[in-house]
């Protein structure tokens, strides 16, 4: 790994900055998932720390989501209700997130790295004058108790640790880096309302009107427990037929390396990798792939990971758990038949 530092030095009385604090971003209405996970991050670098966990939720009526946000882990939940936070923009949310931070003060703020969270952190982090990593992978303390932020860099060929000189310490982070907590409704929060303060003339973007659009895959490659990726291994399009009946048969989402998405093959929101999604499934399968960095970034926290590849030098059989060295148009089909009669039998 290389190693780079922030070289933003304005943030002065550092030891008086405590706590690990998670925004919370909305997603139809709930919690977004990526922020859910980001609360199974920050008690792991608790576990270095020692320092609480806690949790910032916006919006026009979000007090009812205090007590799931305690449940996955949130030690502390701060709530900003007010009809001018219904809808995201940059002016309002900046607004009332840098005073909750600049008010309690925590050392580590995550952050989702979503479309939204990508531009809203990087507002923060110029309304804080603090440092900002993007798009992180992994978050460890050092033995300095400084937090280091993990992002693969020149295309994914690499792995770089950033520090991060002043407070807060702030990240987003990609989406399938992190398992949730396994909820548990024992689990109790202090809550904090925040007194929000807010003008419409203090907002200078409007949002008119809201359409939302389903596109096919864009979610299931993150949420599911199997998945199945294809890689350039399968030749042609017209060959992925015995991939999707593999997949079908074990109920898995359908995923493609880097190159099979250029190609047409699959759609772009079936990417896995630098590039693409970040997953962790309970189980992956990786066929035709090779396993470059790239796709290793994104898969690499998969519960159990089987890779089929004819060629046994491939990089994939360097982190899976389970490899068969194979032409896959023989294996794959042998294994979709093994597995229809268990199904049947089942």
């Amino acid at each position: 790994m290389s190693q780079t530092s922030n070289l933003i030095t304005g943030t002065a009385d550092i030891e008086s900055w405590k706590g690990i604090f998670v925004y919370v971003e909305l997603k139809d209405g709930k919690p977004r998932d990526a922020s859910l996970e980001l609360l199974a991050a920050a008690h792991r670098l608790k576990e270095s720390l020692g320092e609480e966990v806690s949790a910032g939720i916006l919006g026009k009526e979000v007090a009812g989501f205090a007590g799931m946000l305690a449940s996955y882990g949130a030690e502390r939940v701060y709530v900003a209700e007010h009809e001018l936070l219904e809808h995201f923009t940059p002016d309002a949310y900046t607004s009332v997130l840098s005073r909750i931070i600049l008010g309690n003060k925590p050392s580590i703020v995550l952050y989702p790295a979503t479309p939204n969270c990508r531009d809203f952190a990087s507002k923060m982090a110029a309304r804080l004058k603090t440092g900002l990593a993007a798009d992180c992978i992994d978050l460890k303390i050092n033995e300095k108790k400084q937090m280091v932020q993990i992002r693969p860099d020149f295309g994914g060929k690499d792995l770089s640790e950033i520090l991060t000189k002043t407070r807060p310490q702030m990240v987003t982070v990609r989406p399938g880096s992190f398992t949730k907590l396994e909820l548990d409704t024992s689990r109790k929060a202090k809550i904090k309302k925040v007194d929000v303060k807010l003008k419409p003339e203090d907002i200078r973007i409007r949002i008119l009107d809201i359409k939302q659009f389903k596109v096919e895959g864009a979610d299931d490659l993150v949420k599911s427990e199997i998945v199945a990726s294809a890689g350039m291994g399968f030749g042609n399009k017209d060959r992925l037929q015995i991939f999707e009946d593999f997949a079908k048969t074990i109920g898995a989402s359908m995923g493609a390396s880097r190159p099979v998405v250029e190609r047409g093959w699959l759609s772009r929101e079936r990417q896995v990798g630098q590039s693409g999604k970040t997953i962790a499934p309970k189980l992956y399968f990786a066929i035709g792939i090779s396993g470059s960095v790239q796709h290793r970034v994104g898969v690499e926290n998969s519960g159990f990971i089987v890779a089929i590849n004819n060629d046994p030098n491939a990089p994939i059989f360097k982190f899976c758990n389970y490899g068969i060295v194979g032409d896959l148009f023989k294996v794959l089909p042998m294994l979709t038949e093994e597995l229809k009669k268990v199904n049947n039998k089942a």
